[in-house]
């Protein structure tokens, strides 16, 4: 009995033995990781993975994810795999310091280049009929969703889409042609006003007219001036710049002479004429440009240098502040001006449409083309004009708006596709045909963009007009 006991004991001892030793030496039983990898890729959605492992075999790890918005560190426990939510693509470094459960220690680390944030239809809403107006303009609003401006109304939309309110804000009888944000969570409202004259106005987060401000030429041979604005911008101090079509003379609140000299007898021998306003409206100096003919000012933005770009279409020959003799019957013509309005260069294309300013002191640009059809081209210029490179992609018609990762998208008809999205090197990421159900993104191509990196769109939808908003 007394020998049973003992080797009871002894085989006890034994196994206990076995299963210390297996808690300490359990390698035969634990899978190491060899590498980190990007799993997947889903819309803004990155799924990162220890590959060489299980779950079974990982204790904690230690993740450390350096993105181009933002840099993340979490600590996970029996997880070979995690997903997260970024905005922007480029280079990502991820560093994941592993314990495995054998008590085994290793850090492994990659660096790969990812594009997230793909576009995706959010929402879609009605605001008008046409008989009630023609919205021409929209921008996003300071905490989410949007304001729409137009002939009769200017409409506030929440994130969701939920009209906020309608209010009737008319500035001089006029169209309502540009709105931006105002430093105070207001908006600057610009107008091309009945009398021919251009119109200012401010208005407060609710739709309340804070105060309005019109500016106007000399007369010209009707013995009034002839101004059409077309543009409001945001400056970098927290003024604005307003910016149009004038035949005025010199006089009220115009500084110098049409271009051409025969303008007082012909109010459609327009020039480029631009105000900057500080951000009560009232103007610290104006500036015209053109040539012999005919100038049309359709787009300013804002370069890194705290100038402007400013696009139209051209008529003139080499003459006045026009560098290069017309290449069609219109050009499109880009104006290069400092801070100040002074005239840095110029460039004439065969035609164009919209541009974008760029990150990098860039601009890139819709033009056209004189040999092909069905295509839409696209170039970048540099701040001091100079032709970085030119592409094309099949379509007949788009605009194109900056991204928060450093690039673009061409928003359109694009042959099958109505968006794509571009590197700042003009490389294709992604081609998308949103379902918009049934309404016409080409529409008058109004849009506005979002902080989100997508946009706010005009678009004509069941016989009526609606905002949609695609995010990214």
């Amino acid at each position: 009995m007394k020998c049973l006991n003992i080797y009871i004991a002894l085989v006890i001892l034994f196994a206990a033995c076995r299963k210390k030793d297996k808690e300490i030496k359990p390698s035969n039983d634990c899978l190491t990781p060899t590498e980190v990898a990007i799993a997947a890729v889903s819309n803004d959605a990155v799924t990162f993975a220890l590959v060489g492992t299980d779950s079974l075999s990982v204790g904690k790890v230690q993740w450390t994810i350096i993105s181009p918005d933002k840099t993340l560190q979490i600590e996970t426990n029996g997880k070979n795999l995690i997903t997260q939510s970024f905005s922007k693509s480029g280079e990502y470094r991820i560093t994941a310091i592993v314990e495995t459960v054998c008590k085994t220690r290793i850090t492994l680390t990659r660096s790969e280049t990812i594009q997230v944030g793909y576009f995706n239809k959010v929402w879609i809403k009605e605001i008008g009929q046409y008989t009630d107006t023609t919205f021409r303009a929209i921008t996003e609003s300071r905490g989410g969703g949007c304001i729409v401006v137009g002939f009769r109304y200017i409409v506030s939309l929440d994130e969701s889409g939920k009209i906020i309110w309608k209010n009737e804000t008319g500035v001089g009888n006029g169209y309502l042609n540009s709105v931006v944000q105002a430093n105070d969570g207001g908006y600057v409202i610009g107008a091309d006003r009945i009398d021919y004259t251009y119109g200012l106005a401010k208005i407060s987060a609710k739709g309340e007219k804070l105060w309005e401000k019109n500016f106007t030429g000399g007369g010209n041979a009707g013995g009034t001036g002839y101004d059409r604005l077309t543009t409001v911008v945001n400056t970098q101090d927290g003024g604005y710049i307003i910016g149009g079509s004038s035949s005025s003379l010199a006089g009220i609140d115009k500084s110098e002479p049409p271009k051409n000299n025969m303008a007082y007898r012909n109010y459609t021998l327009t020039d480029y004429w631009i105000i900057k306003v500080n951000s009560q409206g009232v103007k610290e100096w104006d500036k015209t440009l053109g040539g012999d003919a005919e100038e049309s000012l359709s787009n300013i933005v804002n370069t890194t240098d705290g100038g402007y770009i400013l696009s139209g279409s051209s008529a003139s020959s080499k003459s006045g502040d026009k560098s290069d003799d017309t290449n069609s019957y219109y050009d499109f013509w880009i104006v290069k001006i400092d801070r100040h309005g002074v005239k840095e260069w110029d460039r004439s294309f065969i035609s164009g449409g919209s541009m974008v300013a760029l990150p990098d002191g860039s601009v890139v640009l819709i033009t056209g083309s004189a040999t092909t059809t069905n295509k839409i081209n696209y170039m970048k210029l540099s701040n001091r004009g100079e032709i970085l490179w030119q592409k094309q992609v099949q379509g007949d018609r788009a605009r194109i708006i900056s991204s928060n990762d450093g690039g673009f998208a061409m928003i359109g008809r694009l042959d099958q596709y109505n968006l794509i999205s571009f590197s700042s090197d003009g490389e294709i990421q992604d081609v998308r045909k949103i379902d918009l159900e049934g309404a016409d993104l080409s529409y008058g191509l109004v849009l506005g963009e979002a902080s989100s990196g997508g946009f706010y769109g005009l678009v004509s939808w069941r016989e009526q007009q609606a905002v949609v908003y695609i995010k990214k």
